[in-house]
């Protein structure tokens, strides 16, 4: 069997195979040499190019490109319009169902890959014959749905074009057949080092929840994947708060029995103020009712009544929400209230790569206008606030050592 005889062009760079079909547009091969040479001033730059892609073949991939056209008219050859979104979501699916059609052809004389190679050298052959040939080794999106429809899986136009940018076209918009080949039945384990990826977890927000390739985690040292059976639409619901949702009614407990500073009070209406975990409650006693001050979000430490008996101070850990765990802060809020409502809310931030990290005491002047809190840093901080316009009037070091040191104010 003779080989056809290969010379390489030293002008362009391209390969011109004799012995075999040959471009006869002289604007394509100037295109294509074009692209081999961008592809050698790219490779010298730190450019890579696609899995199993020969530059010297078939130059850079082709870039995907917006759509100029009403959607569903994609060109059957030239630059490829990027599909929608969904369509890209579904190749995965796709090509599990072309390679159960390869499989079930299959025999012992032909596996799944020569079917396929034979399939597309058919295409190949059929478009030489209709004089309408193109270069050897590639396939435009109407020879690669036909071959599909021939073997029974039907394509669309979109489903076509995005096979042809997940798997590499050249700025002709044509694939190499022997890359999809090698691409499509390839041994697993080099399939899901070929899987796209993503960097963090589905957003609420934006879509692409149907993606199926590789997710690389901050905390994992290795990528994950999606379970095979994930259905994209299930996050697409789980992005939005569900229509039903959960009223507080009752808050059972008193938090008295680690916590040993003052924490519960009776108000100017003969209610009772205290705390558990995050929430600041008021207790009527008379009613057997409950109302709750939202404000925090973390476990609240200490509480502080002002002497007119209707506002209350309750001070907070630094929260872990932000992943910094090193800004406590304190609110003055109305007990007397329905809800109860907040009137002044001071931070706490970290200085000098110091935590604050909790409110350890507090207590209001005899005139209400002030009001003395304790800090968690290791120096116990003593800072005294004139409280509605969160002026700080003076700080200084309560107490060394490791806090809780001080319990308490009077």
């Amino acid at each position: 069997m003779s080989r056809p005889n290969t010379r390489r062009s030293t002008e362009s760079g391209a390969d011109t195979q004799y012995g075999a079909v040959q471009d006869p547009n002289p604007s394509r091969m100037a295109a294509r040499a074009q692209s081999v040479k961008a592809a050698g001033r790219g490779a010298m730059s730190g450019t890579s190019a696609t899995t199993y892609w020969s530059v010297d073949k078939w130059g850079i991939p082709s870039q995907p490109q917006q759509a100029t056209r009403r959607s569903g008219t994609l060109p059957a050859h030239g630059s490829i319009p990027t599909p929608p979104a969904e369509v890209f979501d579904g190749l995965n699916d796709l090509e599990d169902k072309m390679r159960a059609t390869l499989s079930a052809l299959a025999s012992f004389n032909e596996d799944e890959r020569m079917i396929l190679l034979r399939q597309c050298r058919h295409e190949e052959a059929c478009a030489a014959q209709a004089a309408q040939p193109i270069p050897p080794g590639l396939l435009n999106t109407h020879q690669f749905r036909h071959m599909w429809r021939s073997l029974g899986v039907k394509l669309s136009r979109e489903q076509a074009a995005a096979m042809f940018l997940r798997h590499g076209c050249d700025v002709q918009g044509l694939l190499p057949y022997e890359v999809f080949a090698a691409k499509l039945q390839g041994s697993p384990a080099r399939l899901l080092a070929l899987e796209p990826e993503q960097k963090g977890p589905y957003k609420a927000s934006g879509g692409g929840w149907g993606f199926k390739g590789k997710i690389l985690y901050r905390y994992c040292r290795k990528p994950v994947f999606p379970p095979s059976t994930w259905d994209g639409t299930l996050a697409a619901v789980s992005a939005k708060p569900p229509k039903a949702g959960l009223i507080l009614e009752w808050v059972y407990g008193y938090n008295g029995k680690h916590n040993t500073a003052p924490n519960a009070f009776y108000t100017a209406n003969q209610k009772i103020v205290y705390f558990v975990a995050a929430l600041g409650i008021v207790y009527d006693p008379a009613n057997h009712t409950q109302q709750f001050f939202q404000g925090h979000d973390d476990d609240i430490s200490c509480l502080a009544l002002h002497p007119g008996h209707a506002l209350v101070a309750t001070g907070q850990v630094a929260s872990a929400l932000d992943g910094s765990a090193d800004s406590p802060f304190l609110y003055v809020w109305d007990a007397t209230l329905s809800p109860p409502t907040s009137v002044q809310r001071i931070d706490f931030p970290a200085e000098g790569g110091s935590s604050s990290r909790l409110i350890v005491a507090m207590a209001f002047a005899p005139d209400g206008e002030r009001l003395v809190v304790v800090t968690g840093d290791n120096r116990h901080t003593v800072a005294v606030y004139k409280w509605r316009n969160k002026q700080l009037l003076n700080q200084g070091v309560g107490h060394n050592g490791q806090p809780p040191q001080a319990r308490c104010m009077v």
